[in-house]
């Protein structure tokens, strides 16, 4: 089985993001994950078995599309943090892929948006 080459994310980000500018940053940031049909890598699926079957296990040796997505991952991983302000590369620290780091700015920026309303309520 032939596995395919990962593919190197190669469109800049124009804006770093920052504190400020999520919506602008992941509406950019989205154009390009979705136009490479990496959507499954942001969104935790579609990963691969490290191993086919217990014989493969045992022998240690790994499925050639599970080596294949954590590649492309990393590439992502790497590519979403190039994007980021150093303030907000100390949140990613631990973070192994990218749906982590997807899914910790989310959880961020969407707790920073509902303190906002509370302030403005208030």
């Amino acid at each position: 089985m032939h596995t395919p080459t990962p593919h190197l994310l190669t469109t800049p980000v124009s804006v770093k993001l920052d504190e400020h500018n999520f919506m602008v940053w992941q509406h950019q940031v989205m154009a390009t994950i979705d136009g490479l049909r990496f959507l499954k890598y942001l969104e935790g699926k579609e990963a691969p078995p490290k191993y086919l079957n217990e014989e493969s296990r045992a022998s240690d040796i790994i499925n050639p599309q599970y080596v294949h997505y954590h590649q492309q991952d990393r590439l992502i991983f790497a590519w979403l943090l190039s994007s980021m302000s150093s303030p907000l590369l100390t949140k990613t620290v631990g973070l192994n892929t990218s749906y982590e780091v997807w899914q910790k700015l989310k959880i961020y920026y969407a707790s920073q948006s509902r303190a906002k309303i509370k302030k403005l309520r208030t």
